[in-house]
This record gives structure tokens, C-alpha cells and sequence, in this order.
């Protein structure tokens, strides 16, 4: 977000020399430097919420002339908590505007129209033509300044008027939207819309918005209320049945015994209600899990009836998991294959190449090949200076050659390495940085090698990164019983881990020194582990793309334009992502 006036001057900086059309004479479209100089004249008459309004709608690529299509329209549920609160008030609403030229929209938390109520087929079809139908999203990143977008970003009321909509279609319209919060946590839970034609201002209906909207939360909080009762019967019946952890989760209330007390984490929990959410999931279902203590456990999940959506988990703690292995690159989890291959290329003493950052386990990978045969360790540059000065030191026959550092050798040093490899006869693995880094001669180098190795770093292994951490764990401390509290794990979730395993071994090691018996809190951790450094979590395909913009800024010295064009996308599409992937 910024000032006024700053959209101004950074388009005045990039104005080019030469007269711009203010339409392409081939293709008949609008230039885009002609329709970014009527915004910004546009947002000088405009309300302060309003203009700013409009500088978000910008930021998100969006044009004057047509709004984003929505990569899905989800379906809507009729029976949905929302929807049986506010059909009754609607209802009345839409009696009393009978005749008249409005229409009422209401949408839900994420600004999806879930229902509509029009006053006539005239201006039913008036809407139909901008899009606002059941199902269809209208945020601002969407659609652009509307009262509906708008008023979800602002967390309240808010009138558009004609033309200060940001999309063209829409200035047809005056429209005025008030948020509905939720009754206990006071999030908005949906927006309440009263649309009609610009000459028709709904100044008046206001007032009338703003008690429709009170009377739906009073209703979603009177239904609140009896879905907690349903909720704790279910609780207490479950509880009756034996002693094993039970819990229910709710949109605002969470139910636990003293065994899923002791037994969950937060983590758990999250994991727990994305299970339950997911779309089609059936009212009753039995799943196995890894809890975040690094437990199998299965979980008896069961829909409560009548409880906005409420359900019940019955868990059965199973057998420890096994211990994990190092992970081959695309592969989510431990690698059952990878000890057979590395048995085989043992055999066969087939050349390898183990690709991965440092601290990954190539090291540890290049042991499991040698197995009980002995193995020697060299680095590139030694062996390439002992072949120049004559032959160098091969080791004994049956003995593996770990060559440690290929990746990024000088270009002469790469070229004699591959000669000298290629016309040996020894065993040889190579240890090396990513292979998609590679280029020249050290692509060269690696191509000796048909068989190949590519470790995952730690970043990209969130869905196992909780069983790493108990191996490591159980590896530094055998028989010690403590794990981690929540914050803790917490706090090491949002670490970078440049140095991935072998960063992560080190730092639970200072941790056990502090803390030899209690369970592990952040207070235990080195200084700067403590806090965690992502606003939050990132998927394993946003790590990927976060390395694939920090690898391509540090190849265009730290050039954005340039980025942004070998990236294939816009520089505001590149500066959102910069913010939202966390890079500085």
C-alpha cells in the first residue's frame, strides 16, 4: 500500500518519450500507460478508503476494463450455518423491497456470493451481466473496489457509488455493504449488500442494512449455543466409552480429555480440522496418523448432527514409526527403495553422483553405498593437482573414491577431473551441489555418473519434519522421554535451515545441554532460533518457488525488471510475491 501521488510519480518516471495512443490501432484495446494515467487522475477526486481501495485493486494487476475470472466458482451449501441464520431476515428484507429497483447479495467470509435476493428481472439481469451471481467471489483482488471486497477489507460498512468502482461495468451501480461478525470471535463472517441502479442512491436502506445485519448474528449466535450443547453430549458419551483420548473440535470451542490433552500438540489440532474439512469428507471415517510427538496413531472420526460442523475424534495410539532414511529429491517421506539401490550399485560398483545442499546427508548417503567396504574420501582440487604433477594415489581395489566439493570447480580443474574419471578404473561417488545449479564442465563432470542420488533439502520436508526431528532426537538422547512444547516446535518450523540437517542436529544439541531432561521450550534453543523468521509455513511448492527467485535475483544481480522478465511474469506480481514468500 502507498500514498497518493506515489502511483503518479512512478508512472510519470516511466512514461515513455514518444506520444501513447490511447488505443492500439491494430488490436482496438486500450494502451496500458493510458489507462494507468486515467486511474491516477481518477484517484485524486476520490474518498481516502476509496482511493486506497483502488491502489490494492492495482497492486493485484487489475485493469479498468475487465475484472479477474476466478480459477473455480465453489459450490454453495444451502444448509450452511450462514445461510439458516439470515434466510428468515433476508427474506423479510426482500418483501420490503418488493417493487422497488435493489437488490440484496449476501456473501460469505472469503466474499463468495452464497445468496441474492432482486426486487425485479430487470435489474436481476443487470447484475447477471457484471458477474454478480450465486457462487462467484467478489474480493478486491477480483473484482476491484466494491462494497462487498471493500467492506471485507475494511471491517466495516462501506458505500461504493458509481464511479468509484474500480471496474468500468460496475460504475452503473451505487451499492452499500455491511460485515457480519461472528458472535465470539468477532471475525467477519460475512458481508450483508444492497445494490441499485447509480441514480438510485441506497443512502436511506443503510440504517436498515445495518439492523439486518445485527439480527443475522444474534441468530448465528442463538445457534451457537445449541450446537455447544450437541457438542458436549457427544463429548461425554465418547468419554463413557473408555479411557482413550477423545476430542472435539468446533468452529469456536475445542473439547479434550486428559489423554488427548497430554497426547496433542497444536499442531495435532490443525491437522485434526483440515482432515474434517476436507471437501466430500463423509460423516463418519477411519484414518492413521503421525501425530506431532512423532506417534502413529488411529483416528475414528465422526460428524456431530446439528452442530455447525462440529466433529469428534476417537484416537488410538499406535506403534512408534520408523526411523527415517535420507529422502530422494520429489519424494514426500522416507525412501523404502533407496538402501535396494545403493545395495545394488554396490555390486555392480557402478559410479554415483549424490546431489544436495550441504548438510543433507550426502555424506551419510556415500557411507550406506561403501557398507562394509572401506571408503577414501578426497576433495576435487587435490586430485586434479596430484594428475597434474603424475599420477596420483589411487586407493586399493575394492575401496570406494569419494570425490567431495563437485558442483562448482573451476572450469580447467572440472575438465581434468572428468578425463582422469572417465579412464579409471576405480569405484567412485560424487558429492555435489544441486544438479540444476550446474552448468559447463561441471555438467560434464556429473555426466560419468548414470546413477544418481538428488537429496531433498530440509525446507521442502514439512510433512516429515516432525519425525526427523524425534530421530535426531532419539539418536542424541537414547532413552530420554521428553519432547518439545508447542512453541518450540513452533519456532523451528519457521527456520530457514540453510544448513539443513547437520544446522538442525547442531542446534538440538545445544538444546539437550541446556534443557538434559524437561521438555525442550524455545528459551532452550540458541539466541537465534528462537523466533521464527516466516510469517508463516510455506508449502513445499512456495520453497520451491521462493529458491527459484532467489537463484535467478543472484544470476541478474539483484536486477527486479530483469527477474521479473526471465520469470515470465509482472513486476507487481514479482514484488507480491518478494513480500509473500518472505524475501528482502
Amino acid at each position: 500500500m502507498f500514498r497518493s501521488g506515489t502511483l503518479a510519480e512512478t508512472a510519470k518516471r516511466h512514461r515513455p518519450a514518444v506520444p501513447v495512443a490511447a488505443v492500439d490501432a491494430g488490436t482496438g484495446h486500450r494502451h496500458p500507460l493510458a489507462m494507468a494515467s486515467d486511474v491516477v487522475a481518477d484517484l485524486r477526486h476520490l474518498r481516502p478508503e476509496i482511493a486506497l481501495s483502488w491502489q490494492r485493486s492495482l497492486l493485484c494487476g487489475l485493469t479498468p476494463d475487465e475484472p479477474r475470472e476466478p480459477a473455480t466458482i465453489p459450490e454453495i451449501d444451502r444448509s450452511s450455518r450462514l445461510l439458516d441464520a439470515a434466510r428468515p431476515i433476508l427474506e423479510q428484507l426482500a418483501d420490503d423491497l418488493s417493487g422497488t429497483d435493489f437488490c440484496l447479495l449476501l456473501a460469505n467470509r472469503n466474499a463468495c456470493i452464497v445468496d441474492r435476493y432482486s426486487s425485479g428481472p430487470g435489474i436481476a439481469r443487470q447484475l447477471d451481466g457484471i458477474g454478480a451471481v450465486v457462487g462467484r467471489p467478489f474480493t478486491e483482488e477480483l473484482t476491484g473496489t466494491n462494497s462487498i471486497g471493500t467492506a471485507l477489507e475494511l471491517r466495516h460498512g462501506v458505500a461504493v457509488n458509481g464511479k468509484e468502482h474500480f471496474i468500468a461495468a460496475m460504475k452503473r451501480f451505487s451499492c452499500y455493504g455491511q460485515p457480519i461478525l461472528h458472535p465470539i470471535t468477532r471475525r467477519v463472517e460475512a458481508i450483508l449488500e444492497i445494490t441499485s441502479p447509480v441514480q438510485i442512491a441506497p443512502r436511506l436502506w443503510i440504517p436498515i442494512i445495518n439492523r439486518a445485519a445485527k439480527d443475522i448474528e444474534h441468530r448465528l449466535r442463538a445457534g451457537a449455543r445449541l450446537a455447544e450443547q450437541r457438542m458436549l453430549a457427544a463429548y461425554e458419551e465418547a468419554c463413557g466409552r473408555g479411557r482413550r483420548p477423545v476430542v472435539v473440535l468446533g468452529d469456536n470451542l475445542v473439547l479434550a480429555n486428559p489423554a488427548a490433552v497430554d497426547l496433542l500438540h497444536i499442531a495435532d489440532h490443525a491437522l485434526l480440522r483440515e482432515m474434517a474439512a476436507q471437501p466430500g469428507a463423509a460423516p463418519r471415517w477411519e484414518q492413521n496418523i503421525l501425530l506431532e510427538s512423532g506417534l502413529r496413531s488411529a483416528v475414528t472420526f465422526e460428524r456431530i448432527p446439528d452442530s455447525n460442523g462440529a466433529g469428534l475424534f476417537d484416537i488410538t495410539v499406535l506403534d512408534r514409526p520408523r526411523l527415517p532414511v535420507p529422502r530422494l529429491a520429489g519424494v514426500s517421506g522416507p525412501s523404502e527403495a533407496l538402501s535396494d539401490q545403493l545395495a545394488n550399485w554396490r555390486v555392480r560398483r557402478a559410479p554415483l553422483v549424490i546431489a544436495g545442499e550441504a548438510g543433507t546427508g550426502r555424506t551419510t548417503v556415500a557411507r550406506q553405498l561403501a557398507g562394509s567396504l572401506p571408503m577414501a574420501t578426497v576433495d576435487p582440487i587435490t586430485l586434479a593437482k596430484e594428475t597434474a604433477a603424475g599420477e596420483p594415489t589411487w586407493p586399493s581395489p575394492g575401496t570406494l573414491l569419494v570425490v567431495d566439493g563437485v558442483g562448482t570447480l573451476p572450469d580447467d580443474v572440472a575438465s581434468r577431473l572428468r578425463r582422469l574419471l572417465r579412464d579409471t578404473q576405480t569405484w567412485f561417488a560424487l558429492i555435489s551441489s544441486p544438479l540444476v545449479s550446474m552448468t559447463g564442465p561441471n555438467a560434464e563432470l556429473v555426466s560419468l555418473c548414470l546413477n544418481r542420488v538428488q537429496l531433498q533439502p530440509l525446507r521442502y520436508q514439512q510433512e516429515d519434519f516432525t519425525q526427523i526431528v524425534n530421530e535426531i532426537l532419539r539418536r542424541l538422547a537414547p532413552g530420554r522421554t521428553a519432547g518439545l512444547d508447542g512453541r518450540t516446535w513452533n519456532a523451528l518450523r519457521g527456520q530457514p535451515w540453510p544448513g539443513n540437517y547437520r544446522e538442525l542436529t547442531d542446534v538440538l544439541h545445544f538444546a539437550l545441554n541446556h534443557n538434559p531432561a524437561g521438555p525442550l521450550r524455545p528459551e532452550d534453543l540458541p539466541p537465534a532460533y528462537r523466533r521464527v523468521h516466516s510469517k508463516h509455513q510455506l508449502t513445499h511448492l512456495e520453497q520451491v518457488e521462493r529458491d527459484t527467485i532467489l537463484r535467478m535475483l543472484e544470476d541478474l544481480q539483484g536486477n527486479k525488471a530483469r527477474t521479473a522478465h526471465a520469470l515470465g511474469i509482472g513486476r507487481t506480481t514479482l514484488y507480491r510475491r518478494l513480500r509473500e514468500l518472505g524475501i528482502d
